[in-house]
């Protein structure tokens, strides 16, 4: 499943914030998440590296709400990526 915006880019209160570069999300199989972030003025601002940072706090609002995701992995359209993993026994997040 894949689900893209359509109505433009989200408002953001902070510009060089990666989250507002989001442009796809995808759920390629049940428990797995595929965010892209597209190039934009968070490059080589004090959110870097953008894929971790992001994927850092989407899985702890996640985690807040569903241990569903298993795999979530941010890859920015100029090369990075970073994924976390669940660990149901232990009941939390790694890289």
């Amino acid at each position: 499943m894949r689900w893209r915006r359509v109505s433009g880019r989200l408002p953001r209160s902070v510009p060089d914030d990666p989250h507002g570069y989001i442009t796809s999300v995808e759920s390629p199989a049940y428990g797995e998440l595929v965010v892209h972030i597209e190039d934009g003025p968070w490059q080589g601002g004090q959110y870097e590296p953008a894929a971790e940072f992001v994927s850092s706090n989407m899985v702890s609002r996640i985690g807040a709400y569903s241990n569903e995701v298993a795999t979530l992995t941010v890859i920015t359209e100029d090369g990075q990526t970073d994924t976390v993993n669940y660990d149901p026994h232990g009941g939390t997040y790694y890289y």
